[in-house]
């Protein structure tokens, strides 16, 4: 197993990181997509300044998968842009076509991490875990415990107003007014995001209502939330409309701090794979993130396997430049294996 979660570090690392720098240095064309709805979404994703965010994100989350710092965190960070990226390569430009092999490896990398790292999730699952400040002497107030329904009621009642508009029609939605907002709404709605987001907080809304696995709800819902605030804040710029979105991020960010203990395992660094142990040799950073750890020079036999399939990868089965640029992305990995090796025989011989 730690193998497999070796070679799918290196492998997610080496796209995720050039794709993520090409926004702010050029390297390769960005691809737009070929299809009419998939190069508008993608068009005012660039236009509306969001995609900046977005590469930011894939940009950090590489550098994490690929060095180690805050790993699970930035995981699940990354996790919804992966989701949108395969949904763009699947359902915008085509279930049967080239695009589509890249997006299910994005989100099947990023969902195999994910469960390899399972153990540092696993809490936020959980359906016993107890509200608290992080002060231990400071009491939960009543209030905040309302805070919850009424997050969990307004996301339900505005997602379900999004899938049923005849039904309510009694409640009041936001008519768009910048051209930007209303294009990149526009094409939120038209592509089907705009409909997943809803979904979204539909159903993180029930599992608040019902207290079913809060802590994992309020992780997920925020992405969402932030996305909601950019747009309403930076680009339709309606105060109101910023006023109610800075409402829902903010509690949003004050319920999971109540529940910060569920989010210790993502949070603290150190974090160990299945089938990883804390030995030097035994762990992804031992031989590819830090050489200074003294892994011993058995345990670079099979670690040099796996850095050689990830560089074949790259060098056989990747096309054109992502090729390339996977391949200097993994020179770093492999410098730091090399010098680890060197600092082994070193000992070794002496």
């Amino acid at each position: 197993m730690q193998y497999a979660v070796w070679f799918v570090r290196l492998v997610y690392a080496a796209w995720m990181i050039p794709a993520g720098l090409n926004h702010f240095i050029q390297l390769y064309p960005q691809p737009t997509g070929n299809q009419p709805m998939s190069t508008e979404v993608f068009l005012a994703l660039i236009d509306s300044g969001m995609f900046t965010g977005v590469k930011a994100v894939e940009l950090l989350a590489g550098i994490a998968v690929l060095l180690g710092p805050r790993l699970p965190l930035m995981l699940i960070a990354v996790l919804p842009v992966s989701f949108t990226v395969w949904y763009w390569d699947t359902e915008l430009q085509g279930w049967w076509t080239g695009s589509a092999i890249y997006g299910w490896s994005v989100l099947g990398c990023n969902l195999f991490l994910c469960m390899a790292y399972w153990n540092s999730y696993k809490a936020m699952f959980a359906n016993d875990t107890k509200p608290q400040l992080p002060f231990p002497a400071i009491p939960i107030p009543c209030p905040l415990h309302g805070l919850r329904l009424v997050l969990g009621a307004v996301l339900v009642i505005t997602g379900m107003r999004y899938f049923m508009p005849p039904l309510l029609s009694f409640i009041p939605v936001h008519e768009w007014n910048d051209p930007m907002a209303v294009r990149l709404m526009a094409a939120f709605d038209a592509s089907g995001l705009g409909a997943v987001a809803r979904f979204i907080h539909v159903i993180t809304g029930l599992m608040l209502l019902t207290n079913r696995h809060v802590p994992f709800a309020l992780a997920a819902l925020m992405p969402v939330n932030l996305c909601g605030l950019f747009i309403a804040l930076l680009i339709e710029g309606n105060p109101l409309l910023a006023v109610f979105a800075l409402a829902i991020v903010t509690v949003n960010a004050l319920l999971m701090l109540t529940y910060l203990p569920a989010y210790r395992g993502v949070l603290e660094g150190g974090a160990l794979a299945d089938g990883e142990g804390p030995e030097a040799g035994k762990n992804y950073t031992s031989l590819f993130a830090n050489p200074l750890v003294g892994a011993p020079t058995a345990a670079f036999l099979g670690g040099g396997v796996v850095l050689a399939a990830a560089l074949a990868f790259y060098w056989k089965v990747v096309p054109g430049l992502n090729s390339m640029t996977g391949l200097v992305t993994l020179a770093i990995p492999t410098a730091i294996f090399a010098v680890g090796f060197a600092r082994s025989l070193t000992r070794q011989r002496a």
